[in-house]
This record gives structure tokens, sequence and C-alpha cells, in this order.
């Protein structure tokens, strides 16, 4: 290339270059190879960087550009780290940063991500493929295909969800589990009733008790001989079921078992329960004939009346100014029982049925009327002497007759404003047990309650109304067990 003095050497006395001429000068223009002083220069220098050895010092560095420091082996590293830094084994290309108190390993999950979005992105004519053997396929709402491991881990998981659970959450997740249907720890307090004859005839049991309602999509009832050697199906049609949790009805043709006592097993679809109560199967139950009872009567003042009487498995009583001025004034008129029925130590079903009418309420007080089992050596009194009892009374407030079974809660008896309503009732004793059953036109109530195992009658324990007011009962079959 052309020195400076060499081309102008070529504009001397007005010559006129060659081509030649004309690219040597062209060359040196882009090609100059004089230096520029750096005072001709706008630039602060004091700002660059030295070199040393050929590389920039770590100290002339933005802070930025060493946060990532490498080192051949982990036990290179400074024994204190600086956070924010990354540190690199190069041995082994793993990365780690400093906690504070040590180092920490930083995990690539970039690959296991990409495999993993492949895995979950294949569509699901793919899900059976042996490479995806350890996934659960799911499809969601959009059709594509989503997957939770089913390996070793995946079944821990599951199996042991309980025991991160609390109670509450462990009947809500169980209950999920068996499609919105309660898993609650079913119990049953009684069966009504505990004893059956094996005739050819269908047979209702009811079960009292909690957590009784059942899937209908998922439920088994059983019965089964205290010693196990016997099962039998209770095909589902052939059951009732109830959502209140308490009741659970079925029946049965009791022809096809043998005798004996027999347990019920309800299966809700998760768990299965066994009840403790049993029903007693016999070829034949020893029946009393009741249509030739003998009575005994009191009356208010021992007055004679017409319209208060007892005969054979019937009691009737109608209020009878002969016997006292109809007066709402509370007072016992008229006491009915039975010979003794009931031996002591004797397990026994009693059932019934009454009817109760005030035939004008407007004019009608509140008087109470009580029939039930009494101890067999009491004679009847003008109060209350049933130890095991049902009780009606009219409620002015409502219009309503109620009931009341024993001591429990009153009952309303009728449905709309009515003072005249019918009813059944039972009483079953085993041992010390005594179960009351009241059924109604509003639903049946029962009570459990411990009782004595002496002998027992029946009796019926009327007041006076201000108005005409019957109440009877008839008592309908006794059994012996």
């Amino acid at each position: 290339m052309l020195s400076k003095q060499e081309l102008k050497t070529l504009f001397e006395n007005g010559d006129i270059p060659r081509q030649e001429e004309f690219w040597q000068w062209q060359d040196s223009y882009f090609h100059k190879d004089e230096n520029i002083a750096t005072n001709k220069i706008d630039f602060d220098f004091s700002k660059k960087a030295d070199l040393v050895e050929g590389k920039i010092p770590a100290s002339q560095l933005p802070s930025y550009v060493d946060d990532v420091l490498e080192y051949n082996i982990l036990a290179d590293f400074p024994q204190e780290g600086e956070s924010g830094k990354i540190y690199i084994e190069i041995n082994t290309g793993k990365q780690f940063r400093w906690s504070g108190t040590r180092y920490t390993q930083i995990i690539d999950t970039s690959a296991f991500d990409e495999a993993l979005k492949n895995k979950l992105d294949l569509p699901k004519e793919k899900v059976l493929e042996p490479g995806l053997y350890n996934y659960i396929p799911l499809v969601n709402k959009d059709d594509q295909t989503k997957k939770i491991i089913s390996n070793d881990l995946g079944k821990y998981l599951f199996k042991n969800i309980p025991t991160f659970l609390n109670e509450e959450e462990k009947a809500s997740w169980k209950s999920q589990m068996n499609g919105g249907w309660t898993t609650n720890t079913m119990s049953v307090a009684y069966i009504m009733p505990s004893i059956a004859d094996r005739s050819d005839k269908n047979t209702w049991f009811t079960l009292k008790g909690a957590n009784l309602n059942l899937n209908p999509e998922n439920f088994s009832i059983t019965l089964s001989l205290v010693n196990g050697n016997l099962i039998y199906d209770v095909a589902n049609n052939q059951v009732q079921l109830y959502q209140n949790g308490v009741d659970l009805t079925f029946y049965l043709n009791c022809s096809n078992l043998v005798d004996g006592e027999y347990k019920v097993i309800i299966n809700n679809g998760v768990a299965s329960y066994t009840t403790q109560t049993t029903i007693s199967v016999k070829n034949s139950l020893q029946s009393v004939d009741l249509s030739n009872l003998q009575w005994d009567k009191k009356l208010y003042n021992n007055t004679v009346s017409n319209l208060i009487f007892a005969n054979g498995n019937v009691c009737s009583f109608t209020t009878d100014a002969n016997v006292k001025p109809l007066a709402d004034d509370h007072t016992f008129i008229a006491a009915f029982a039975t010979e003794p029925i009931i031996n002591a130590n004797q397990d026994f079903i009693l059932k019934g049925a009454f009817n109760m009418n005030i035939y004008d309420y407007y004019a009608s007080g509140e008087p109470e009327y009580y029939f039930g089992l009494m101890n067999a050596e009491v004679q009847p009194q003008l109060s209350n002497q049933a130890i095991s009892y049902v009780m009606l009374r009219f409620q002015g407030s409502t219009i309503r007759l109620k009931a009341q079974l024993n001591l429990s809660n009153h009952i309303i008896a009728t449905i709309g404003n009515d003072v005249l309503t019918s009813g059944t009732f039972s009483f079953m004793r085993r041992g010390n047990t005594m179960i009351s059953s009241l059924s109604l036109p509003t639903g049946t109530f029962n009570t459990i309650e411990t009782v004595t195992q002496g002998a027992l009658k029946f009796g019926m324990f009327c007041q006076n109304n201000r108005y005409t007011t019957n109440v009877s009962t008839q008592l309908q079959e006794l059994i012996l067990l």
C-alpha cells in the first residue's frame, strides 16, 4: 500500500491518475496504517480495562460477570460461599448455590420436564403402550389424557391418605368414594319384631339405629346364624331404604330358614356391620288367646257406667256425666287392668291398636289418656300406673292430638287440625330391655328402656274432659318368646 507522500505524487502538476493508481488511493483510504492521537478521540480512556497477561482481571469486570464460578471438584469450593453466585463442579457438571451454611445442589429439571411433557401429551389411544404401563390415564373435559403415577410411590400416597386426614375429613372422603353416601360407622339398636315363625308368609322387619342411609346402588343385607353356619341373602328389592339414617326395613319369607338365632349383616358399599341384636326364627310361636281376658275396673266414686267397659281383648272409655260432671279438671275418672298375662322372666311381644276422638275440640280441655303395661300385683287406681305406656293428649293451642311414648318428648299425633286419630302400638321385652313402638299417621316412634323382669298385665287410665271424648284399645296379639 502506498504511503501518503507517494499518493501525493499521483496528483502533482495536474496529472490524472491511472486506474491502478486510483485503486491504490482507495486502498489507502480504507486501510490507513497511521495511529490516531488519543487526544483527538472523544472517549474517557480512564474507564477502560487493563489486560493482565491478555485477560481482564476480575476486579475490573461488572459484578454480574463472575456470578458463575467454576472449580474442578466440590472440595475446591471456598469454605464459605457467596449468596447469589452459582458454583460449578467441572468434573461432574453439577451446579451449587451457597445457602448461608452449606452448598446445595441445583437440580436441572429441564430434561425431566421435557420427557414428562412428551409423556403427558400423548393422545389417549397411546395410553396402552408398554412405555406407559406406570401411568393411570385420566381424560379431562377437553379429551386430553393426563396421568398420575401408579408405581410404588403412587400406591403409597393413595393407601396412606387416611393418615393425613382428621376424622371429619376421613368420613367425607369415604362418603365421596361411595358416591356421596355416608360411610359413617353403622349401628343398630334393635330389630322389630325380634322373633318370627317359619310359616309361608312375608314378615316385615324394622331396624332402628344410626347411619343406615345406604347407597341404593351399592348395598347388601344378609342374615347369618350366630354360629355362622348359614348365610341368607335378602334381595335388594325386598329392602326399603330411608335417608334419615335411622330406619331400615326389609321383608322375608322365613319358611326358607332353619330354626335359630340370626344376626343381620349390613354392607354399605364400603364397610360391613353385624348386628348384636338377633332375630329368632322358630317353627311355631306360642301365641296367647286374648279373647277371654278378665278385667278389673275402677271408676270415680265407685260409680257405675255403661259407657266405660272392658271385655275380652277390648277396653273402651267415654266421658260420662253420671261418673263425674264433664269438666276440664284433669281428674282421673277410670282405670282398667287385665288379669296377669305375662309371667316373670318371660320374653314377649304384645301388639295392639287404639282410637281416640274428641267430639268438639272448641270445648275441649287438655285431658290425658294412658295405656300400657303395669306390674301384675298392682290393683287399678285412679292414676297412671303403667310403667311402659302410650299417653294421648289434646293440645288446644295447636288444635292437635299429641302422643308420648314413655318418657320421650311429645309427638304430634295428627297431620292437620284434627281431634280424631288412630294407630298401633307394641311392647317387646327381651331380658331386662323393653322396646316400645307407636305408629301414628305422622310416623313411627320407638323407645328403649331397662325394665323389671317381673310379671305384667295391661292397663288403661283416663281423665275427665269438658266435652265428650272416646278412647279405646284392642289387644291384637301376644307372643311368648
